[in-house]
Order: C-alpha cells, then structure tokens, then sequence
C-alpha cells in the first residue's frame, strides 16, 4: 500500500512538474494535451493497483474474471469521483485551481480525462491476465 501512495505522490510530482516546467501551457498552445493524459493513464494503474491491494487485503479468494472487471470499474468510478472533485474545486477556487492547473476546461477534457484512467486500467489488467497467463502455462508445461 505504501508503494502505491508513493506512485501516487511521483504522479502529483510530475503534474506540478509539468506546471512549473511550462508543459501545459506549451501543449494547449499546440493545441495537444498529451502530458496530462500520460498522467490521467499512469493515476488509472494506480486505481488499479489501489483495488487489486484491497482484495488482496481481504484475503478473499476471486476469479481472474472478477479481478478484471471489478478493477476497471473501480478505475472508471475513481476517475468520476476525480473529475467531479476537480469540477467541485474549479467552480469554488476558480483562480487556484487555474494556477495548478488541477481543472477540466469543458466537459470533452474532462471525459478524455476519464478515458485516459480507464486505458490505465485496461493496461494493468491486461498485464496481469498475460502474466496469469504465461504463469499457468509455464504450470502446463
């Protein structure tokens, strides 16, 4: 769990990183917002890897069918939860959450945001299915 926070906190790293490096800016003069989608992809396996800890955590035994498909929907409902916190604290602190750029300018960023986490989530999950995979045959064989 501890190495999941400190991801996490590596991913707020970078985003003000990327603030105070000017990135941002440059990006959406260019009319590409390609930094905070790596970021909004590498804060999906983070919410991935949250939930696989959980149920871990629980020591209750799941399928891999199970695993899948609960982590991406906990990877979809966090990235909600996210945006709707971002949008909650743009229309409160209008002029911080603009200088730390932590706001979704109009709905289709904010969705693109939530596509993002969700190709994170894909990528663990489909990570750990190969993995599963390539561990049961190497069983087999």
């Amino acid at each position: 769990m501890i190495k999941i926070g400190i991801f996490f906190l590596f991913i707020i790293f970078l985003h003000f990183s990327g603030n105070a490096l000017g990135i941002y800016d440059t990006q959406i003069t260019a009319g590409f917002v390609w930094f905070d989608n790596i970021l909004h992809v590498l804060v999906g396996i983070t919410f991935g890897l949250l939930w696989l800890q959980i149920l871990k955590q629980k020591k209750v035994l799941h399928s891999l069918l199970f695993k899948v498909f609960s982590t991406l929907i906990f990877v979809i409902i966090m990235a909600l939860v996210w945006e709707f916190l971002e949008f909650i604290f743009y229309k409160l602190f209008t002029s911080q959450a603009t200088a730390l750029k932590i706001y979704s300018p109009s709905i289709q960023e904010g969705l693109e945001d939530i596509f993002s986490n969700t190709i994170g989530g894909l990528m663990l999950i489909f990570t750990i299915a190969l993995s599963k995979s390539k561990s049961d045959s190497s069983i087999n064989h």
